[in-house]
């Protein structure tokens, strides 16, 4: 589903409603507001481009989990449980550890890919951010601008695998030993 259609029909559906601001970064008479209310402009200005793209990654995130919960639910553990007779929610926990996986490995790629859906959406929505700012930088072909945001991709890449193999390594203990043996 594409992440521009998805933050049009958010901002049809709320600008419907008219609770939540639908576009820019702040309302006009924030600077009159106290710390609490421009925490809360801030947020409410947040809530479209946030929703959109979390919605947007999680779909994919959420087909992964599924079909690795249905794989380990055929899976002679899950029948020796079941043999075993334990509860529902002993079982649901084992079934959930051992599918936590692949979607550990993914949540990595998922904080950079943040970056490469969210020009079209703060263009859409009004938010000047580190989208908009690379898509103005090769616009203009700014090249220091260009590589500064490919070097902040690319950490964001790498600190997100970083945390993705140290989840992994605390979820699941096969690898831990696979990684004392070597």
């Amino acid at each position: 589903f594409p992440s521009f259609f998805l933050a049009f029909i958010i901002l049809l559906l709320v600008s419907k409603t008219g609770h939540v601001p639908v576009g820019g970064v702040h309302s006009p008479n924030f600077h009159e507001l106290s710390l609490f209310g421009k925490i809360v402009d801030l947020l409410a200005h947040m809530f479209v481009p946030v929703l959109t793209l979390t919605l947007v990654s999680s779909a994919g995130l959420i087909r992964l989990m599924r079909s690795a919960v249905i794989e380990i639910k055929n899976s002679p553990m899950v029948i020796m449980l079941k043999a075993k007779g334990v509860s529902q929610w002993v079982m649901i926990k084992h079934i959930l550890k051992n599918a936590m996986n692949p979607f550990t490995t993914l949540i990595g790629y998922e904080i950079a890919g943040l970056l490469s859906g969210a020009a079209l959406i703060e263009i859409i929505v009004g938010w000047p951010g580190l989208g908009t700012l690379m898509l103005d930088a090769v616009l203009s072909q700014d090249l220091f601008l260009v590589m500064g945001g490919l070097y902040i991709g690319t950490i964001m890449l790498l600190v997100g695998n970083l945390i993705a193999d140290i989840l992994l390594a605390i979820i699941d203990p096969r690898v831990r030993e696979r990684e004392i043996i070597r």
